[in-house]
């Protein structure tokens, strides 16, 4: 009969949907330095001088690109390696934390590599000389999925209002998913059918390393985050909360089940007892 119990016991586990934890691959929190603090190494690199500042809890980093049509010369370069470059073909998540006070609609360009097809890549702006919003996008070999214009028409979109504000993407390979996040609200969601590689090479903060002029002005970098999957609504709240980890709570279900199946052998064991003192 204890077997019995066991063995529905796990068939039940099994079955329960797994909670999965997000791998933090990089995270810079620009707190006096550029160093990777995911335990990766991903060091970046900078480019001019960029001042650390006061951020919301510790320190920032404050970028100041010239205003108009050239080329930044205030940035941070992430590292071509290959924990990232394994990122390519899979699942992602990319968040920066920032705020500007550059509101004037002449740059805007925060973060990124490329718009190109040819390699594929990812970018963000804070805004441009069209749009008041925010927006992001992630070019494929195959496929390119944009938030704009449909940020246009979201108020939680905009970000120029000097208070700070996370930014997020990620790309769901799974469910062919392209999301684009401002703080915890979902902006735009696109079905995407086969993306192809998004290059992870050549990123920069502070600018778009393909499009290297309309770059970020005024603007304070607080966090960036990459992590290797696809986050949920749920986990973004939970990065907006800085809880960077992810550490699912214990499922309460299994606790329960664990604590019911115990509590059943311990009666058996009484039961039997007796029942063998009885005999005796």
């Amino acid at each position: 009969m204890r077997l019995y119990l066991l063995t529905i016991l796990c068939f039940s586990i099994y079955s329960l949907p797994q909670q999965v934890n997000a791998a933090l691959i990089l995270h810079y929190d620009f707190n006096g330095d550029i160093t990777d603090k995911s335990g990766n190494a991903l060091n970046a690199s900078i480019t001019g001088s960029p001042s650390f500042v006061a951020g919301e809890f510790d320190q920032a980093i404050y970028i100041n690109n010239p205003a108009g049509q050239v080329n930044a010369t205030e940035y941070i370069s992430l590292p071509n390696h290959a924990t990232l470059q394994s990122l390519e073909m899979s699942s992602f998540t990319w968040a920066i934390k920032y705020k500007t006070d550059d509101a004037p609609h002449t740059n805007g360009r925060i973060f990124g590599n490329t718009n190109s097809s040819a390699t594929g890549g990812f970018g963000g702006v804070y805004d441009d000389h069209l749009r008041d919003n925010s927006y992001a996008f992630v070019i494929g070999t195959n496929e390119a999925r944009h938030a704009d214009p449909e940020s246009e028409s979201q108020p939680n979109a905009l970000t120029t209002d000097g208070e700070y504000h996370w930014a997020f993407i990620t790309v769901d390979r799974v469910e062919k998913t392209f999301n684009y996040y401002v703080d915890e609200h979902l902006i735009v969601s696109k079905l995407f059918t086969d993306l192809g590689s998004v290059s992870f090479d050549n990123i920069s903060v502070g600018r778009i390393t393909s499009l290297p002029t309309f770059s970020a002005r005024l603007t304070t970098v607080d966090e960036v985050l990459i992590y290797d999957m696809a986050l949920d609504q749920a986990q973004v709240a939970q990065v907006n909360d800085h809880n960077f980890a992810l550490v699912s709570e214990p499922n309460m279900l299994v606790l329960m089940m664990l604590a019911i199946f115990t509590l059943a052998i311990k009666l058996s064991l009484q039961a039997s007892s007796k029942l063998n003192l009885i005999r005796s």
